[in-house]
């Protein structure tokens, strides 16, 4: 399976694989150049294909992050799902029912 990384940065033939296909988007968030994942960031909420390829920037690891669904089948890889960073911080969460006024505060 794939690792819970970013794999843009470290390999060039991704980066020239996104400067293609963000060629063919029309999506506002879309960048004029990929050169990291940093670049794709704005699109890791809405395409899977950016999670599996920065899941690290895109926060796949993190059960806090702002991602409404980051498992496996919308693109986050397994092993982020299995990984220490996000064991810890699920083990850190308390279970309480937050009032409707600090919800609707909380993007």
């Amino acid at each position: 399976g794939l690792e819970c990384g970013d794999t843009i940065g470290a390999n060039p033939e991704f980066a020239r694989f996104w400067n293609e296909s963000l060629d063919a988007l029309d999506f506002p968030s879309t960048p004029a150049y990929v050169h990291s994942c940093r670049d794709i960031e704005p699109l890791c909420r809405w395409f899977p294909f950016a999670r599996a390829a920065c899941a690290e920037t895109c926060g796949c690891a993190s059960p806090l992050s702002e991602l409404f669904v980051s498992s496996p089948g919308y693109g986050c890889p397994e092993a982020c799902h299995n990984s220490a960073r996000h064991e810890a911080e699920l083990a850190e969460l308390l279970c309480v029912e937050r009032p409707p006024a600090e919800l609707s505060a909380d993007p």
